[in-house]
């Protein structure tokens, strides 16, 4: 959970660089690392679901387990309050070039992003978190809307109910930093989780049918991945059969499902590899004791598991190191350097060549089918938002699990254009320029619709009711392929 506030910290940060009033701001390049930004919130957000619903598998109606799960709405509140576009930035920067408005929502987008590092630092320290600052910075916004309001020259006109919805979207999202305080599931909450898992037989069958084909992603990685490691372990008996394992873990580690992925991944187990053989021989020559050594050892295995998510050519660099320490004290540790950086060079080369050649993944070839499912599944969002125009506020799990659909594909989406490759068999750079922020431009307008008007779905939510839920969290619906989190 400290993880998807960390996530959303840094989307608000990268929200907030939007409404820098500046004449000729690179909107663009900001809304594409915006985009890629979402992608980490959504699966930061997918993660937490599926730790929450193993929980659930476990124990029930537990009030800890109660205050996680509503944790984890608020999140996905706070989530689509962000992911709202109410204007186009470029023309807001040049009506209030002259104004403070747009530094004061900058300021309150600032301090929701502190607000939620705070929050997930409180997570894991088991304490309160600082709400102040946000709060102050709303307070000055709406004194600025207020001044506003009485001196806007009637040509700016058609802009303050932008700027309105975006300071009612602040307040919406404010109010549910403040419910984190003290995150209770209330009676009339629905605390329903999607069961994706398989209900009999029959499910199996269909989501093991819709992926075997070779259009499936995972149906041409489990081949590449299956070639890599038989070809791997061909050339293991050829060099040395006791101890060419390096070869299979290098092929393993390094083949990803896309040629972008693997290629970033290789560079990197090749660069960190000959780091830690360097860092190796030169520790070894300078501290022979093996105390020394085991200590070295014990310091790169920590180090190994503390930067294995973020930094692998660190982490690369330390696991290398501690194998080159821990081989030195039953035998001659030098003699491995040589090898190691053999077997990892053939591995790499083995990963490299069977994506460029078995059923290779250039996802520019996919950029409109993907784009075409994130129409569809931001048709299906929209349609539950019209609902809940229509007969009230409820956040119950149909509507959320179309919202998390929309943004899992949303998500896809940017993924794919970024991990487009300039190879062979993709789009050229230029054009992948070119195509990367119009494809999922029309998206964020489609999640701005919830937010862009808050105030009124939620004086009809008062007036329709919340929807029954049940005291404890659970577990519902009928999974199907495809389906996303909610």
């Amino acid at each position: 959970m400290a993880r998807v506030y960390r996530e959303l910290a840094r989307y608000l940060g990268l929200k907030a660089a939007l409404f820098e009033p500046l004449r000729g701001l690179d909107v663009e390049s900001r809304r594409l690392a915006l985009a890629r930004q979402n992608g980490r919130v959504v699966e930061a957000l997918n993660d937490a679901k599926e730790r929450l619903f193993r929980r659930l598998e476990e124990q029930r109606a537990s009030p800890r387990l109660a205050r996680y799960l509503r944790l984890y709405f608020i999140a996905q509140d706070i989530h689509e309050r962000a992911s709202s576009s109410h204007s186009p930035y470029a023309e807001l920067a040049e009506a209030f070039f002259h104004h403070d408005v747009l530094f004061r929502v900058q300021r309150v987008l600032s301090r929701q992003g502190e607000a939620c590092r705070s929050l997930a630092r409180g997570l894991l320290l088991k304490r309160s978190f600082d709400l102040a600052p946000s709060e102050r910075a709303l307070v000055d916004l709406e004194a600025s809307l207020a001044h506003l309001r009485g001196a806007m020259p009637a040509e700016r006109q058609a802009l303050l109910p932008a700027l309105e919805a975006v300071a009612d979207n602040l307040a919406t999202l404010e109010r549910a930093l403040a419910g984190a305080r003290h995150p209770e599931l209330g009676e009339g909450d629905d605390d329903a989780l999607h069961d994706r898992t398989p209900r009999g037989l029959g499910d199996v069958v269909e989501r093991l049918q819709a992926q075997l084909t070779p259009r499936s992603p995972v149906f041409r990685h489990a081949v590449r991945l299956a070639a890599t490691l038989v070809a791997g372990y061909a050339v293991l008996h050829l060099i040395h059969p006791t101890q060419g394992y390096w070869i299979l873990l290098t092929s393993l580690f390094v083949c990803r499902p896309s040629f972008g992925a693997t290629r970033r991944f290789l560079w990197q187990r090749i660069l960190g590899t000959v780091l830690g053989l360097v860092a190796g021989w030169a520790l070894i020559s300078l501290f022979p004791s093996p105390a020394l050594q085991a200590g070295i050892a014990v310091a790169a295995g920590v180090a190994f598991f503390a930067l294995r998510g973020r930094h692998y050519t660190l982490a690369t660099a330390a696991i290398t190191l501690m194998v080159l320490s821990c081989f030195n004290q039953v035998g001659d540790g030098f003699g491995l350097i040589w090898p190691r950086l053999m077997d990892t060079l053939l591995g790499a080369g083995i990963a490299g060549l069977a994506v460029l050649t078995i059923l290779p993944d250039w996802q520019g070839r996919r950029l409109h089918r993907q784009a075409a499912a994130t129409l569809a599944a931001g048709r299906d969002y929209l349609a539950a938002l019209i609902e809940q125009y229509a007969s009230g506020k409820r956040d119950d799990l149909a509507y959320r699990l179309a919202r998390r659909n929309a943004h899992n594909a949303d998500a896809e989406l940017a993924a794919m254009l970024t991990n487009v490759p300039a190879g062979a068999g993709s789009l050229p750079p230029r054009r992948r320029a070119r195509a990367a922020l119009p494809a999922p431009r029309p998206y964020p307008a489609q999640l701005s619709l919830r937010a862009g008007r808050p105030s009124r779905r939620e004086s009809r939510g008062d007036a329709g009711g919340e929807c029954a839920g049940r005291g404890a969290p659970r577990r519902t619906g009928r999974p199907g392929p495809g389906a996303g989190a909610a």
